[in-house]
């Protein structure tokens, strides 16, 4: 039991680490988004494979079924930040259910 309470634990502080990354990514794309970097440069390239994936269709959603563009401004960053953050807490509060579960029938 001890083994699958650690197990558990570890998954979840690497699961907290990487959606934390990913966000910091997520915030970063949205401020360069800011000063117009070149496409070109290698760090701007990785950046957009790396959130482009989660943020085109967010984006495609929040602007075409939403029609939320207001000025120019994109708000899948900000979806996908609490979208992230809902999902993380999430996996917490199932992580500590389970966790009393095997707690408690121990």
């Amino acid at each position: 039991m001890e083994i699958a309470i650690l197990v558990i634990s570890i998954a979840v502080k690497i699961i907290d680490v990487v959606i934390f990354l990913y966000s910091g990514l997520i915030i970063i794309r949205a401020i360069l988004s800011w000063f117009q970097p070149d496409p070109a440069n290698k760090f701007v390239r990785i950046l957009h494979k790396l959130t482009d994936p989660v943020l085109e269709p967010i984006r495609s959603f929040v602007m075409e079924k939403l029609g939320l563009y207001m000025g120019g401004i994109d708000f899948s960053p900000l979806i996908l930040i609490l979208a992230l953050g809902a999902l993380n807490r999430l996996i917490h509060w199932g992580a500590a259910a389970l966790l009393q579960s095997l707690i408690s029938n121990g």
